[in-house]
């Protein structure tokens, strides 16, 4: 309710701001009221053609009213609109479906899977699609790879599950915090107040030795204040602080590629690919390096 209150209020200040009728079908959405999120999305689509998160709103409320023609219609507008997108071209084959046009259904369906193949509602579809065929080879080959896809996530989901519960007590409070600095760096740092923005974002790396998201803040605000010297002193001290965390490496490894010092950069990339050989991202920056550098192409 509060939220609604809200958008209605950017609507009285100005009633062309199609995000607030975006947030109202998002809450319509969450209540079950398909025809409102369907007439919420319209207002908003009217306004702005291209607001990618209205799509999919509008794809599921007309999927639930069944309204098959007009969510192929919508679809095939926001696929123009916005480019190829999994989740568009998942709605644009519910529609076929359920016109029965299963043929176009399984294009679409199989469109999806190859833009995202972990899709798992988008293979699903594709095997109803095909088992509606009488392709039943090519449907049980898709239900296999959808079961597959569901197991992994169930085990994604438990394993999240156990991390939170293990994490307790004072380390909880600590990863809140460094959550709750990183945004309050990223604020800062947009409405230009880089000295504010990289203490928090700083306090936020030493509480969380793992982010990564406020250590490329932190290179990312040093490239905008045309500064990188000033990151490259704060991630020194934090890989000082910090000397088995591979990830201060990483990126103190980008900041020294900023300032043409490629011999240090492969140092530190090099220690963060012996502290975690298994982090492709370390091999993905000796590549950026090599590449910049014009050296060692064949490593």
């Amino acid at each position: 309710a509060q939220a609604v209150a809200c958008a209605k209020r950017c609507l009285e200040l100005d009633p062309k701001f199609p995000h607030a009728y975006s947030m109202m079908a998002q809450v319509a959405l969450d209540k079950g009221e398909p025809e409102r999120v369907v007439a919420l999305c319209r207002q908003a689509l009217q306004i702005d053609p291209m607001l990618a998160d209205v799509h999919p709103r509008l794809g599921r409320a007309l999927v639930d009213l069944g309204r098959a023609a007009e969510l192929i219609a919508a679809m095939q507008q926001a696929i123009k609109a916005c480019g190829r997108s999994a989740e568009l071209y998942y709605f644009l084959g519910q529609g076929h479906l359920q016109s029965k046009q299963y043929e176009k259904a399984a294009d679409s369906f199989r469109i999806a899977t190859e833009i995202d193949p972990g899709d798992s509602p988008a293979w699903f579809g594709l095997f109803t699609a095909s088992a509606r065929l009488g392709q039943q080879e090519k449907a049980a080959g898709y239900r296999a790879k959808f079961s597959q896809l569901e197991a992994a996530e169930r085990r994604a989901i438990a394993e999240r599950g156990r991390r939170e519960q293990a994490l307790a007590g004072r380390a909880l409070v600590q990863q809140s915090l460094a959550k709750t600095c990183t945004g309050a760096g990223q604020v800062y740092r947009k409405h230009g107040y880089y000295l504010r923005a990289e203490r928090f974002l700083v306090k936020a790396a030493q509480l969380d030795p793992g982010s990564r998201l406020c250590r490329e803040e932190l290179v990312l605000l040093g490239r905008l204040r045309n500064r990188p010297d000033g990151t490259r002193k704060a991630l020194e001290q934090l890989a000082e602080a910090q000397p088995d965390n591979e990830v201060n490496c990483l990126y103190l490894g980008a900041v020294y590629l900023d300032l043409g010092r490629h011999d240090a950069a492969e140092r530190v990339l090099r220690k963060a690919l012996q502290l975690n050989p298994a982090d492709p991202w370390g091999y993905n920056a000796l590549v950026e390096l090599f590449l910049t550098a014009g050296r060692q192409l064949p490593e």
